[in-house]
């Protein structure tokens, strides 16, 4: 059974009532900022769709909150405005968007492609390391959450893979034999190619925010640190990887 949060306090919410509860969903309702975290968090729905327009609500506050909690950060998203006012990223955060009147027949294709996208997605991650046991960590880890995996040892290898087998995301250590991360990040960055490619940096090496600061303005996707969790990298895969798939030209 799929169950919906309705983020609303309006007739929006008896529409999607009409629409969703006949096909066998089970609809949630919030109108109260803390009252819709707690119905999240309680009951972790198969998707949220937010009107912009419901009062004593920040709807990008929420997005936020959403987007930040490990329990509910890959909720699915849908957001709709009278005003207009649902853009398809807020602040670098993906969510899908739709317009008002509500359409039965369009909200319910939304509703289906955004499920088939969170429950079916599998995507190919390249793991770039030098050190074999977190690579059979991370292939480990990785391919118990529904992705596919491979490795490279170097950074040269790393590219010569990816020139033949182009992956979704790499996870991407700095401090490497023959051509290093860095080295790496840039010929993919500068390459129409493979620039869409989403990259995670996972360093051991002693860094600054600025080396932070410098891997994400290079264009990496995020920069993590080691020791860190595979629970993290895995939701951070996740996250990268689906605002690829809502840029334009995404998988």
């Amino acid at each position: 059974m799929k169950q919906l949060l309705v983020v609303d306090s309006g007739t929006l919410l008896a529409q999607v009532r009409q629409i969703l509860e006949p096909q066998g969903w089970t609809i949630f309702e919030g109108s109260m900022y803390e009252q819709v975290l707690d119905i999240a968090k309680r009951h972790t729905p198969d998707l949220v769709f937010l009107n912009l327009d419901t009062p004593k609500i920040d709807g990008y506050e929420l997005v936020t909150q959403l987007k930040l909690d490990p329990v509910t950060c890959a909720i699915p998203i849908l957001v709709v405005s009278l005003l207009d006012r649902a853009p398809s990223r807020f602040g670098g955060v993906p969510v899908d968007s739709m317009a008002l009147p509500l359409d039965p027949q369009v909200f319910l294709a939304k509703l289906q492609r955004l499920l088939a996208n969170h429950l079916h997605e599998q995507a190919y991650v390249l793991i770039v390391d030098d050190e074999p046991d977190l690579v059979d960590i991370l292939s480990t880890a990785l391919g118990g959450n529904g992705f596919f995996t491979s490795s490279a040892s170097d950074g040269q290898q790393a590219l010569e893979i990816v020139e033949q087998v182009q992956p979704d995301a790499i996870v991407l250590d700095l401090d490497m034999p023959r051509v290093n991360g860095w080295q790496v990040l840039e010929q993919l960055k500068q390459s129409e190619k493979f620039s869409a490619i989403r990259v995670v940096i996972l360093t051991g090496v002693a860094t600054t925010h600025k080396d932070q600061r410098t891997g994400l303005a290079r264009g990496a996707d995020a920069y993590l640190l080691k020791p860190c969790s595979m629970a993290h990298v895995i939701r951070t895969l996740q996250t990268v990887l689906r605002r690829r798939e809502r840029a334009p030209g995404g998988r």
